[in-house]
């Protein structure tokens, strides 16, 4: 069993980040080096918690709690050394970050993970998370030439919509993971960067990052269809990818998107909080 002790992450940690998450990528190519390049945000946001586990000085496990909105916090960027899985370093640094939770916030906090990654649910299960979404990665390749009208179908918010689309999707997506991309602060930095856009007027939905798909909606969902096969005129790029939950996988198939990484699928587990009264 590995000896082991958990702390707050700190500048110095950065060259150990890297070189762990170097050793982690070796053995998943699913895994990016994000901790790398958002080290020192990480490590300055004075919102969340940045938990680093060493062993002998030398850090072999990390999380990520962020705060993602007034009742909204997230447990990820969780990665452990391949030679010191199995020795409860992982569940370590999601009960120092929930402990935190429970005696500071309430709420509730989620996580995300991989279909096929059993020991990761079993520990988290254990911490009283229960699974409530499933999302796939899906593209497309759009045809070199593809009709211009469409575009018009779409419009930029303003932040006259603002209201109305909290109003909107408050408690619809309550168990959606893109929660986050809706609420006041992230709807302005959208707004800011044009990746946000009304279908037919309010009638669905988008969000784009270039060629990503990262949210469509519809409020009818027999309409979801047709605006995928609308966004298909808009997008400038000849290859998309998006992220639809299992409910949106036949619309996404009907028009001609395909699976990537089958069978894996992105898994959403959430815990709600209650504010310890020490």
């Amino acid at each position: 069993m590995t000896e082991f002790i958990t702390r707050i992450a700190i500048p110095s940690d950065q060259y150990g980040i890297e070189q762990l998450e170097h050793i982690i990528i070796k053995k998943n190519n699913i895994l990016n080096n994000k901790a790398a390049k958002k080290f020192h945000q990480w490590v300055n946001d004075k919102d969340g918690k940045f938990i680093v586990a060493l062993s002998n000085d030398v850090i072999i496990g990390f999380g990520k709690l962020d705060k993602n909105g007034s009742k909204e916090w997230w447990l990820g960027g969780l990665r452990v050394h391949p030679d010191h899985q199995s020795s409860g370093i992982g569940g370590s640094i999601y009960r120092e970050g929930l402990e935190w939770l429970q005696k500071n916030q309430h709420g509730y906090v989620r996580c995300l993970t991989y279909s096929n990654l059993t020991p990761i649910h079993k520990m988290i299960a254990h911490e009283g998370f229960k699974h409530i979404k499933s999302y796939v990665l899906m593209e497309k390749t759009l045809p070199e030439y593809r009709l211009t009208q469409n575009k018009r179908l779409f419009r930029s918010i303003t932040p006259n919509d603002f209201k109305f689309i909290k109003l909107k999707f408050s408690r619809t997506f309550f168990f959606e993971k893109h929660t986050t991309y809706l609420i006041p602060a992230k709807l302005n930095i959208l707004f800011k960067q044009n990746r946000i856009f009304w279908w037919k007027e309010k009638q669905g939905l988008i969000i784009i990052n270039k060629n990503q798909l990262c949210f469509a909606h519809t409020f009818k969902p027999n309409e979801l269809k047709a605006m995928l096969d609308d966004i298909e005129n808009f997008m400038k790029d000849s290859k998309i990818i998006s992220n639809p939950n299992i409910e949106q996988i036949n619309s996404f198939k009907k028009t001609n998107w395909v699976l990537k990484h089958k069978p894996i699928e992105k898994w959403v587990f959430e815990k709600n909080l209650t504010k310890s009264n020490d």
